[in-house]
């Protein structure tokens, strides 16, 4: 083997990533738009059993998600739920609602991720200095900046053993064993009701098992790898987003949640007063902020897709030659989310939600008109 032939075997094989390399990301976000997202709403209608709702959306979704898995890996390079239904399927329609389809899905995902960072920054300054900010302002400062941002970085960032959704995730979960032990048995007795709503509600926050889905053809032996990836994002995100639930609720309740209007900061109060409080936003903020520059550029690489399939304008998806992003498209995808962010937060997570249940609908379709193998 020449230089040449082996600079390229070494090339391929640093593009390899684990099972869990791959599927961090996606368990990060996943997991942050469950537990601090849509468990709000939630708790608000749903009480003490949210985190049983968010058990029960998992399994929905886990027993849906066996489709996409299985194209996945019959699929020659997958890259994204688009990508794999437009190579596994004939039909031009069923490509094109199947993308856009998960396009609106995750430009929904990045506008709940940022309208909630904006909420948390809220909360924060005016604990500290009593000056208030509106949260759809600081959620469009945390939109730009992370647009600006995303522009600047390389589209291949550096190998890291845990991504940045995952490591603020982690810091989350810090939080949350330090509060354990104020656990009250009593707030688990409360009244609850619409354990159904609570169950749409979180299917949006699903739409990032995505990440994992863009990253399988990364990862070694593929072809039976790809199920226990996506097995292993859907099981861990809702093991950890119940857990981190069930502990917020039994420490400040689902009254007190409700009230506050953020999930971790009733129990950062009920921990260590104002000083807690304060804490718990500021981990809360930077876990959202750190989450929401991957689902960003999923909601990117989607359009670029479709737009590689002619379904979009060829100016908009060039892409710079240093960075390899498209500026256009990912300015566009910015300026999409910006008025998700002024839709209340309850209805924007059941139209996501249901987007999400159309792409799975979709994605079944595919699998029951492949050919059966005899």
């Amino acid at each position: 083997m020449d230089r040449t032939q082996q600079s390229k075997a070494k090339k391929y094989r640093s593009r390899r990533a684990s099972t869990w390399r791959a599927a961090s990301g996606s368990i990060g976000v996943t997991t942050i738009g469950l537990a601090l997202i849509a468990s709000l709403n939630g708790i608000r209608v749903t009480g003490h059993l949210t985190p049983v709702s968010l058990v029960l959306a998992g399994l929905l979704v886990l027993l849906n998600g066996l489709s996409f898995s299985e194209l996945a890996a019959r699929a020659p390079q997958a890259s994204g739920t688009y990508a794999v239904v437009s190579c596994q399927s004939p039909s031009t329609a069923l490509t094109f609602l199947t993308g856009w389809a998960m396009a609106l899905g995750s430009i929904g995902l990045c506008a709940l991720l940022a309208h909630t960072a904006g909420s948390y920054l809220h909360h924060f300054i005016f604990l500290w200095t009593e000056y208030s900010v509106a949260s759809t302002l600081a959620a469009f400062i945390v939109l730009t900046l992370t647009v600006l941002i995303t522009s600047l970085r390389r589209s291949t960032p550096r190998k890291r053993w845990f991504s940045m959704p995952a490591t603020g995730l982690v810091l989350v979960l810090a939080l949350c064993i330090i509060a354990l032990p104020l656990t009250n048995v009593e707030n688990y007795r409360a009244d609850s009701s619409a354990l159904g709503q609570t169950v749409a509600l979180s299917l949006g926050a699903f739409i990032a098992i995505e990440l994992t889905a863009v990253r399988a053809s990364e990862i070694n032996r593929r072809a039976t790898k790809i199920h226990l990836a996506l097995l292993m994002t859907l099981v861990i995100s809702t093991a950890i987003a119940a857990a981190i639930v069930t502990v917020s609720i039994g420490v400040a309740g689902p009254q007190a949640i409700g009230e506050a209007g953020t999930v971790l900061a009733p129990m950062g109060k009920a921990f260590w007063n104002s000083w807690g409080e304060g804490v718990f936003l500021f981990v809360g903020f930077i876990a959202l902020i750190n989450a929401l520059p991957p689902t960003l550029r999923m909601a990117v690489n989607q359009l670029y897709h479709m737009g590689r399939d002619g379904f979009l304008p060829n100016w908009l998806i060039q892409t710079r030659r240093r960075q390899g992003i498209p500026t256009r498209l990912l300015v566009v995808t910015g300026l999409l989310v910006l008025p998700a962010i002024w839709i209340p937060a309850d209805i924007l997570g059941y139209v996501s939600g249901l987007i999400y249940l159309f792409v799975l609908v979709l994605t079944n379709t595919v699998l029951f008109r492949q050919p059966r193998e005899t």
